[in-house]
């Protein structure tokens, strides 16, 4: 089935993004076609394991956290790609203009975004797993300002070049 899916699906999403001359939608095609081909899978072992472990809540309450990570994983990987083809478009509509500062700041932009979603990802896998995220957040807030402290003259600086970049 997840063949068949890929298949279908990836051939109609190509299909499609091949009729524009940006490469940007044929990358978003391809990312959702690989991330969607692994969510019925890992739905159809999610439900054939809860039917065959019927009666053990220790495996269901498992089997139940362990599907939210893989598709919260999944979806990742799906943003993931996705901040990719935004790039890339970002990229193509740079080209355009005549200023080579977007040259530079998508590809910032695009590793920020992409750490930023996995420390958002991260907070919500642990959070799913049960455990208390709210310690962590406050140490990542008292060591964000210990470290803005330390390094006042590097973010100066930092931010004075992002000042003048966005002037």
């Amino acid at each position: 089935l997840r063949a068949i899916v890929n298949v279908w699906i990836g051939r109609k999403l190509v299909a499609l993004a091949e009729r524009t001359k940006t490469q940007s939608d044929d990358v978003a095609a391809k990312a959702l076609v690989s991330p969607l081909g692994w969510v019925l899978p890992t739905v159809g072992a999610y439900l054939a394991l809860r039917i065959l472990a019927e009666g053990h809540e220790d495996v269901l309450a498992i089997s139940g956290k362990v599907f939210l990570v893989v598709i919260t994983l999944v979806a990742t990987w799906t943003v993931f790609k996705f901040i990719d083809a935004w790039s890339i478009l970002a990229l193509e509509q740079s080209d355009r203009s005549a200023t080579p500062l977007d040259n530079t700041l998508i590809p910032t932009l695009r590793k920020a975004l992409k750490v930023f979603t996995a420390i958002v990802v991260f907070v919500v896998v642990v959070q799913n797993l049960g455990y208390s995220v709210s310690g962590l957040l406050g140490a990542l807030g008292v060591g964000g300002l210990a470290m803005a402290l330390a390094a006042k003259d590097t973010l100066a600086n930092l931010f004075g070049g992002v000042t003048i970049l966005i002037d």
